[in-house]
């Protein structure tokens, strides 16, 4: 387990550290701290704060959803009254693939029927086949969850509470199936600023 530090830094520091990594966007002071800590390290890591910042300028009305990720959800008990909204980075390309396939899980009806359709139009090719199946699999089947607005990846987790949203944490899906944990880092990163949104 990595060791535990505690930290010091004044309120002006905090609303310094919010500004700078959501670029002085007008919701900056309705993330925590534990988020902005988060997103710093998207950023250093994957360079993918940019994603996650768009999707909060779509949940706040300010850009229309390009990236077509699926639309914000509530969570179930006990996590509930949060909620969740998808960011999809290219990190994230084989699990929207595999999603898309139904890889890993039983059945692939459409896989199989995609490859029947290949070999029936070009039977008579099948030196044309691997790249046509490849092309098929990998870039009709992102198109397809574009199209459907299907794209998944990791979770941005907030609270609704008068009309704003706060943002809580980043998380991956995985956090979920130890729902109480996940509930843990949401008060550890988060209560302190709002309270509020934990009683």
């Amino acid at each position: 387990m990595p060791e535990m530090c505690q930290l010091s830094l004044s309120l002006d520091e905090v609303r310094s550290i919010k500004e700078q990594v959501t670029h002085g966007a007008s919701y900056a002071g309705r993330i925590s701290i534990g988020f902005a800590i988060r997103l710093i390290q998207l950023r250093e890591k994957f360079g993918e704060d940019h994603q996650v910042l768009h999707e909060i300028d779509v949940l706040e009305g300010l850009a229309r959803n390009s990236y077509s990720t699926k639309e914000a959800t509530q969570f179930r008990p006990p996590l509930h009254p949060f909620w969740h909204k998808h960011f999809a980075t290219s990190r994230h390309t084989i699990r929207n693939m595999g999603e898309r396939w139904a890889l890993g899980k039983a059945g692939n009806r459409d896989l199989s029927a995609m490859i029947e359709e290949v070999a029936a139009t070009y039977g008579d090719q099948p030196d044309l086949w691997p790249r046509l199946l490849v092309h098929r699999l990998v870039v009709g089947g992102l198109e397809e969850r574009v199209a459907a607005k299907r794209m998944t990846g990791d979770w941005i987790i907030f609270a609704k509470h008068s009309g704003k949203n706060f943002y809580l944490d980043l998380s991956v899906h995985e956090e979920a199936t130890h729902a109480d944990r996940l509930l843990e880092k949401l008060r550890l990163g988060s209560a302190c600023e709002f309270p509020f949104l934990f009683q």
